[in-house]
């Protein structure tokens, strides 16, 4: 885990980059990609019960529509993480009350730093790791 001076790794998995293998195929749709699909689906189909256009276009729309609601998740996601930054930064130099995440036991002390891992943000307090969900009390 890094303190929260280093934001490389808690950010690396919200940024545009890496969300890109999601939603770059989808997004990336175009006028001759859909002609492609278009051909095959036309080689590929039935003569005698042969697909709209109307069809056609009505997968293209869901496939735009899909990636668009791909790209707002990784969004919305993004400027969640960034709002938690923001708000525990505050915690910074604040005295807590709280547990130690190791150990059970009481801790009081000034919070030093701020950990992001897997499992959350983690509050250093002396040497003591303090999940948000174990702080009894912010003074």
């Amino acid at each position: 885990m890094e303190p929260i001076g280093t934001f490389e790794p808690f950010f690396a998995a919200a940024s545009p980059a890496a969300s890109a293998g999601r939603t770059t195929e989808l997004a990336d749709i175009g006028a001759a990609d859909f002609l492609r699909l278009m051909v095959a689906q036309l080689q590929n189909q039935d003569p005698f019960e042969p697909v709209s256009q109307t069809e056609f276009i009505a997968q293209l729309a869901e496939l735009r529509s899909a990636a668009g609601i791909m790209e707002l998740t990784d969004s919305l996601a993004t400027l969640t993480r960034m709002q938690t930054v923001a708000q525990l930064g505050n915690l910074l130099g604040k005295t807590i009350r709280g547990t130690d995440a190791a150990s059970g036991a009481a801790v009081e002390g000034e919070v030093s730093a701020i950990e992001f891992g897997a499992a959350g943000p983690i509050l250093i307090v002396g040497d003591a790791r303090v999940a948000l969900a174990d702080i009894e009390q912010i003074r």
